[in-house]
């Protein structure tokens, strides 16, 4: 089973192409950039969390007070985890779905967008435990 996902037809290792793709994106984005790429991640999951559970009271992770305690560490961490998604999402796109490429490339989207909105859900309630709640 975890050959079949691994490995393609050809028997090349593409899924260890994609986790060292994946790293050197979190490295980059860590080292260099000091936090940026998560920030835009997390602001692509606040876009979609306003638009999806805004009426429910969902404020935005952005709209907390104190901002210059928890803003930066939130995004560094933010960069060093969003690339675990890129990586699951490949997985479960081109590996474990047998389709088409537009079809995979659609659900390795789907699944890559879901990852970064939850990743944002999930650092929403942490700054909000640490900001002392709204």
């Amino acid at each position: 089973m975890i050959r079949s996902i691994l490995f393609n037809k050809r028997g090349q290792f593409r899924v260890i192409i994609v986790a060292l793709f994946s790293l050197t994106l979190a490295a980059f984005g860590f080292i260099p950039l000091m936090g940026l790429p998560g920030a835009l991640m997390m602001a692509v999951g606040d876009f979609i969390l306003q638009w999806t559970v805004g009426f429910f009271g969902y404020s935005g992770i952005f709209t907390f007070p104190r901002s210059d305690a928890w803003a930066w560490p939130v995004a560094i961490y933010a960069t060093l985890v969003w690339p675990i998604g890129f990586f699951l999402a490949y997985v479960i796109a081109f590996r474990l779905i047998s389709a088409s490429r537009r079809t995979s490339f659609i659900v390795w989207t789907f699944v890559l967008l879901v990852w970064v909105t939850l990743m944002t859900l999930w650092l929403y309630f942490m700054v909000k435990d640490f900001v002392g709640g709204i």
